[in-house]
């Protein structure tokens, strides 16, 4: 589960790159995936 949960989070940065995602626009999703990405880099 971890393994796919991980290929899932690569995928969701290659399509959808900090610089590309607007500052302003702070949606429960990006704050979701956001904390994924600091949990899993730990």
């Amino acid at each position: 589960m971890e393994g796919a949960g991980k290929t899932t989070l690569l995928h969701f940065h290659v399509h959808m790159p900090r610089r590309v995602r607007p500052m302003r626009m702070r949606s429960p999703l990006s704050l979701v995936a956001e904390a994924a990405t600091v949990f899993g880099a730990r």
